[in-house]
């Protein structure tokens, strides 16, 4: 009588797939999170852009700007400058600093991941001058 050999992968295979799969892994999310960076910059960008063009109106309509963002926010059918009930959030969910100046400047910031003034990379403030500013290297 024959025995049937048990089919099946050894423990030196698995080990192999499993650190195969573990190096894949790796390098592929190091790639993933400096997009996942440049992304959130992208998103903090956009959303400034959206708020500057929302104080123009504001400033049309009311020939001043805005004391707060959240004076620019209401309901559709009250027509404000922003469509929403709140202002946007930057990239990492955190509150832009907005500073009026004077009846017309204003100072917005977005502040990074880490939410404080200063910083590199992650951390680096974002300016209303750094918008025109082309950074499409996930590595910068």
């Amino acid at each position: 009588m024959k025995h049937k050999k048990n089919a099946g992968f050894t423990l030196i295979e698995l080990m192999v797939v499993i650190t195969i799969i573990g190096l894949l892994a790796g390098i592929t999310g190091v790639g993933v999170m400096g997009y996942l960076r440049q992304a959130r910059i992208d998103t903090s960008k956009a959303s400034m852009r959206t708020i500057r063009d929302a104080i123009k109106l504001y400033y049309m309509k009311n020939n001043r700007i805005p004391q707060s963002l959240s004076e620019m926010c209401g309901p559709p059918e009250d027509d404000p400058p922003l469509d929403r009930e709140e202002p946007p959030l930057d990239g990492w969910n955190n509150e832009f600093q907005y500073t009026p100046k004077d009846k017309r400047n204003y100072d917005l910031v977005c502040l990074g991941a880490d939410g404080v003034e200063g910083g590199e990379k992650d951390d680096a403030d974002i300016t209303l001058a750094d918008l025109s500013k082309n950074t499409t290297d996930p590595k910068k």
